[in-house]
């Protein structure tokens, strides 16, 4: 297994299930520091940190539901 880069992913995709016996999701996620995907557990995905849940659009700060600064 490789080393994963460090900062945040993107969910790229839902994996299907592979057996009634998996505990967890599955979901394909990328790095923009990595040329490859990475299959991971919904177990071992972290929430980012609450200031780069800030999003800008036309330059303006906008705050998503449910996030307080």
């Amino acid at each position: 297994m490789r080393a994963a880069a460090i900062g945040e992913y993107e969910i790229r995709q839902t994996m299907p299930v592979p057996d009634i016996s998996s505990v967890s999701p599955r979901y394909r996620i990328k790095s923009v520091a990595e040329k490859h995907d990475r299959i991971v557990a919904e177990s071992e995905l972290r929430l980012p940190s609450v200031d780069s849940l800030k999003l800008s659009a036309a330059g303006e700060e906008i705050q998503l539901p449910g996030v307080e600064n």
